[in-house]
């Protein structure tokens, strides 16, 4: 399982902050941990390029008390963009 994850953005939203960032899934992997750099995260969304979408998900409960929520996709090596909101 190989992740690569690249942050685009850090907005402050008061005491919380809003991180923005790009994972690219590769070796075969359909799945892997997103290092959000957040110490709590309140909420996340992701976007799936291509034809990934279907039965893509953030296996998480929120609010999650750890930095690396773990994203399930449909297709192996996919890319796919977030959004994550929580305490930095």
């Amino acid at each position: 399982m190989t992740i690569t994850t690249t942050i685009t953005s850090k907005i402050s939203l008061g005491n919380k902050r809003m991180i923005v960032g790009r994972s690219v899934l590769s070796g075969g992997s359909a799945s892997g941990d997103v290092v959000t750099g957040l110490t709590n995260i309140d909420a996340m969304t992701i976007a799936i390029e291509g034809s990934a979408q279907m039965g893509s998900s953030i296996n998480e409960t929120f609010p999650l008390r750890r930095t690396d929520p773990t994203v399930v996709v449909e297709t192996a090596n996919a890319t796919f963009d977030w959004v994550a909101i929580g305490n930095p």
